[in-house]
């Protein structure tokens, strides 16, 4: 079976019941647009999705080698970060850093004083 990044091709096939979110989210046009890639720092694509391949049990079954390849395989990426985070590229967290807004307690008196 599978044993280096490199092995995986032609696109990948999942036996069934594989629940993986890699196996459900590598359809063939991303396969296509991404299969070849690398991130700038040459992490491949393959490197990504080669523990998922080879681990059909996994259940997210993709590994990042640095922040910038989550830009790289975007297409397969945002759907799986959408789905188990719950929230889409274009979400935003919003924060307020204004500590007389914040809605807390009193401390205790005994770790008030510290």
């Amino acid at each position: 079976h599978l044993k280096q990044a490199s092995d995986v091709k032609p696109m990948p096939f999942f036996p069934a019941g594989t629940k993986s979110l890699l196996a459900k989210h590598l359809t063939k046009d991303v396969w296509e647009k991404l299969a070849d890639k690398t991130d700038e720092f040459g992490f491949t694509f393959k490197e990504a999705i080669f523990s998922g391949c080879k681990n059909t049990d996994s259940g997210i079954g993709v590994y990042m080698g640095s922040h910038q390849a989550y830009y790289a395989f975007a297409p397969l990426l945002d759907k799986i970060i959408e789905e188990y985070h719950g929230h889409s590229k274009t979400d935003q967290h919003l924060r307020d850093m204004d500590y007389k807004k914040l809605n807390c307690p009193k401390f205790p008196a005994d770790e008030d004083a510290m």
